[in-house]
């Protein structure tokens, strides 16, 4: 109530990731959108799982960022996952997962680019990929991050 964000807020949901990022592409090439205006891209993929990487740790994402990203942003982050108590955040040894998703597009164009995801586990993509595999918590925890980091005065 009251509240009014810094910056304008697109909420935007690609798709044709999977063969070749399509929607993101499309959208930083052709959409009309000066992409240069864009402050941050902070892509959520693959959030609600536990990826290989993380197993045994089913609180955790992977905090990733393009090195232009501003290094207070990330620890705005790290430190309202901490004091969300519920979920944590790895960005060791994963920078290769940059390219795996819309994230990507943005990056080409210079804009700086937040990439929180689960990491990959098998059963993606396929039959078994269903809501079973989803940890609701978690996803509750990070939204409750966003509404809070939106809310903040971010950098």
């Amino acid at each position: 109530k009251g509240w009014r964000p810094a910056h304008h807020i697109v909420f935007i949901a690609f798709s044709a990731e999977e063969v070749g990022l399509l929607g993101s592409h499309h959208f930083v090439n052709y959409s009309g959108v000066d992409v240069s205006k864009i402050k941050r891209v902070i892509n959520l993929d693959m959030v609600g799982g536990v990826g290989n990487e993380l197993k045994g740790t089913p609180e955790k994402l992977f905090l990733l960022h393009s090195s232009d990203c501003d290094s207070s942003l990330v620890e705005v982050f790290k430190r309202g996952a901490g004091e969300s108590g519920i979920i944590s955040f790895s960005n060791e040894g994963k920078a290769k997962y940059l390219d795996c998703s819309d994230q990507r597009s943005f990056i080409e164009k210079g804009v700086p680019s937040i990439f929180i995801f689960s990491g990959v586990e098998s059963y993606y993509h396929t039959p078994n990929d269903t809501k079973e595999h989803l940890n609701f918590t978690k996803m509750e925890a990070l939204v409750d991050l966003l509404v809070g980091v939106l809310n903040d005065d971010m950098p």
